[in-house]
């Protein structure tokens, strides 16, 4: 699995480059521009997320057991796609019960260790499933 840039490594070197350059308003400008994409990846991957949750469930009440994966969902591609790896999210079952997660802004897999907040600069990953506490 390569490593993908993610969107906060990838501005904070337009951000470095245009300083050493002399054209830090532009800075502000890309600031704003990636800001806006991180959102809106968040808004992705929350919304597939919750998708991807009623389908297990769903999988689960009309199976009797959780899928072993999110293709036997029948969850498409583009659901499953966490924005910020690139990748499916992730899911397994962990004793008998599914773990939903993004990589989350820093595009790192933290093994589903829950971020303590959705902030920019949070370590951790984004669970979906179970609820966090």
């Amino acid at each position: 699995m390569g490593s993908r840039p993610t969107g906060k490594r990838l501005a904070q070197e337009l951000r470095q480059e245009l300083k050493a350059r002399g054209r830090a308003p532009v800075c502000v400008l890309l600031a704003d521009f990636w800001g806006s994409m991180r959102m809106y990846r968040q808004l992705v991957a929350e919304r597939g997320g919750a998708r991807i949750v009623l389908r297990i469930h769903a999988f689960k009440a009309e199976h009797g057991h959780w899928p072993k994966d999110l293709k036997e969902t029948g969850a498409s591609a583009s659901i499953r796609r966490d924005p910020f790896s690139g990748q499916d999210s992730v899911y397994r079952l962990v004793d008998g019960q599914p773990l939903l997660y993004s990589f989350s802004v820093d595009g790192d897999d933290d093994g589903g260790w829950p971020a303590k907040n959705r902030a920019p600069d949070a370590d951790g990953d984004w669970l979906f499933w179970p609820p966090e506490k």
